[in-house]
């Protein structure tokens, strides 16, 4: 019964997938505004863990190591995405 519960709390439910999603996307915007974690935190409406949450993420997904290689990152794989379609 416990590892029941335990599998259970650990699964995504998908409209906290779906915020996650939101979440990510609105720090990726505004990260290209320049604007600090807590800046990003504040206007967006989530908390600063949330940002960095995203942002580990995000450098996770694209393997970088930094903010600064955020960007051209992003854009490399936008332009690779253009090309396939």
């Amino acid at each position: 019964m416990r590892e029941a519960l335990a599998q259970h709390e650990n699964l995504e439910m998908p409209f906290e997938r779906g915020r996650t999603l939101l979440a990510c996307g609105q720090v990726l915007r505004r990260h290209n505004e320049r604007l600090t974690n807590r800046q990003i935190a504040e206007r967006a409406y989530i908390s600063l863990k949330t940002v960095e949450a995203s942002l580990s993420r995000a450098y996770h997904k694209l393997g970088i190591q930094s903010r600064a290689q955020l960007a051209p990152a992003m854009l490399e794989r936008e332009q690779g995405d253009q090309i396939h379609r």
